[in-house]
């Protein structure tokens, strides 16, 4: 079916002009041309066994579409809990429209992203494999976009497989583009299926910033990374022996998985201001420390009544006391004495020194915690910029002995 929406936006202005006079131009009337397209979209959404996959703000999306009008969630998203069954309808404003009557995953997403999350959207083009919808609601000329693709089960079991892979990947990633001899270009796949690129070129570093979906062979960029040279890429495949995503569109073009940066990071000056992690912007931090850190105190209530609430790297500038890691918990407030060394490859090294109020077997049961602090090989340091709502500054510390840890942290 070839963009019906162009029928219908003449059949609008038909509508509108003739008024109840007769068509001179259609056998049948406005009202039956509109209920005969909108008629044509249930049958494409319902044909076969009614299956569909989105891939939308890094969440896989399996959708059964029923004749007797309910859709049948399941999706990547959260914990399923947003996995239901609901009502639809192809209705029409001003073109079409597929409305969700009641909450579904997409009204979820969007709560949680207000800036980018959409659930409302209008019919673009139809065909019998893929349909592509635009927001109803975004102005101006960029608008988000959304595709369902013809799909199974196996397709979203598969996209979350993929999911767990890259959250339990390095932050590190290379953006390689065959004979490209003249800048080097870092990416990151950060939560929420936030992308963005930074580009070393001429002693300068550029950023970019993108959307990405996790799909069931690869990743989905919208829009396609733009790489000058009137190239673009879009689609990825993932090869799980090599660890490479290959674009489908722009075979020259492939992301590495590496475990050191690829580029300069950017500076920032550890030890002159005391540190509380990022609980106000978790999306600094990375995929893996996010479901590293819920999973943690979820298992804290669930065994023992109680949770983490934040902590902190206090007295890092002081000259005569011992910095120290301050936890908040709901048992209490725990301290640890460290020391800490910028050595010369950059990376800044915790080491535990011995004195703690910390007692058995909370000591024990906060240890998964510490440790992603006091580990072997150190943790580089990235300046991140100012928080986005306040005027502290942020920075992330990497794990090196595992580059998909990436706390963030803010100015105090």
């Amino acid at each position: 079916m070839k963009k019906i929406l162009y029928l219908f936006v003449a059949t609008l202005i038909l509508f509108t002009s003739c008024d109840n006079e007769q068509d001179p131009i259609f056998d049948e009337s406005p009202e039956t041309r509109i209920n005969n397209v909108l008629t044509k979209y249930k049958t494409t959404l319902t044909k076969g066994d009614g299956t569909w996959i989105a891939y939308y703000s890094g969440s896989a999306i399996l959708m059964k579409f029923n004749e007797d009008n309910t859709v049948e969630f399941e999706s990547t998203y959260g914990d399923g809990s947003d996995d239901k069954t609901i009502s639809y309808r192809i209705g029409i404003t001003q073109v079409p429209e597929l409305v969700f009557e009641s909450h579904s995953v997409f009204q979820a997403i969007y709560e949680d992203n207000l800036a980018t999350g959409e659930y409302e959207f209008l019919f673009d083009e139809v065909t019998d494999e893929r349909i592509d919808f635009i927001s109803k609601t975004d102005r101006g000329a960029k608008k988000t976009k959304l595709t369902f693709f013809k799909g199974t089960s196996a397709d979203l079991v598969k996209a979350k497989e993929l999911t767990g892979k890259i959250k339990v990947s390095s932050v590190f990633k290379e953006l390689v583009i065959e004979g490209n001899t003249t800048s080097t270009m870092a990416i990151s796949l950060n939560s929420g299926g936030q992308a963005q690129i930074k580009t070393l070129a001429g002693g300068k570093i550029s950023v970019a910033e993108y959307t990405y979906d996790v799909t069931a062979n690869g990743i989905i960029f919208q829009p396609a990374l733009d790489l000058g040279d009137d190239l673009s890429a879009s689609e990825f495949t993932y090869d799980d022996e090599s660890k490479i995503f290959t674009s489908t569109d722009a075979p020259s073009v492939s992301i590495k998985i590496v475990n050191e940066p690829v580029i300069p990071l950017t500076p920032y000056a550890f030890g002159e201001k005391n540190a509380l992690n990022n609980l106000f912007e978790v999306d600094r931090s990375s995929i893996a420390y996010n479901s590293f850190y819920s999973s943690f105190n979820a298992q804290l209530t669930e065994n023992y009544g109680g949770s983490v609430q934040r902590y902190y790297l206090n007295n890092l500038s002081s000259t005569t006391e011992s910095p120290y890691l301050y936890i908040w918990t709901s048992w209490g407030k725990l301290w640890y004495d460290f020391t800490y060394e910028i050595k010369e490859d950059g990376k800044v090294y915790f080491t535990l020194s011995g004195p703690t109020n910390a007692t058995e077997p909370l000591n024990t049961i906060l240890q998964p915690l510490i440790q992603k602090i006091f580990n072997t090989n150190g943790h580089y340091i990235e300046g991140t910029g100012k928080m986005r709502q306040y005027s502290n500054g942020t920075f992330d510390l990497i794990n090196a002995d595992d580059p998909s840890i990436k706390i963030s942290f803010i100015d105090l």
